[in-house]
């Protein structure tokens, strides 16, 4: 059953006719969002405006208009700020333990430390690239470990 206060909820988001909103409201076994949509996809209520993408439209009537769930709750843009460049200085003080191979089946083409590798493929991307490409194709394989030196018993080469 339909009540007065579902018609008169839907008549002050929508601009229709009484009939039209309790038409709606039948059509929808009256839930108001359902028959907004209704009357939105029959072109009798335009989509409201100013509604930011990722935002959703409370009802008139609610206390609260709209709701941004994109941004954590608690947590203004400077805090993000802060936090991504910590976790930005985390991987560079990890990047110092981590240690970049190239290998092939039988040794290590070459070991370097990882903020080498990524400052080199940064700065000389068009060189290095290139390069990882065609000893990817020649079979060299890369990986980054952890170790900063080869283990004791391990030999060098280059």
């Amino acid at each position: 059953m339909i009540s007065i206060e579902q018609v008169e909820k839907l008549l002050e988001y929508a601009d229709v006719t009484f009939e039209e909103a309790r038409d709606a409201l039948d059509v929808c076994r009256g839930n108001l969002l359902d028959a907004i949509v209704h009357l939105e996809r029959q072109g009798k209520v335009s989509p409201r405006g100013g509604a930011k993408a990722g935002a959703v439209t409370v009802l008139p009537g609610n206390a609260q208009e709209e709701k941004d769930y994109r941004q954590p709750k608690g947590e203004d843009f400077t805090e993000a700020v802060q936090r991504f460049f910590k976790w930005l200085g985390e991987q560079f003080d990890k990047m110092g333990e981590r240690t970049f191979i190239a290998s092939n089946k039988e040794y290590d083409i070459i070991s370097m430390p990882a903020l080498i590798f990524w400052c080199a493929a940064v700065l000389g991307f068009y060189f290095v690239l290139p390069v990882i490409l065609v000893g990817a194709v020649c079979g060299v394989r890369y990986r980054f470990d952890d170790k900063t030196k080869n283990n004791p018993g391990d030999t060098e080469k280059l």
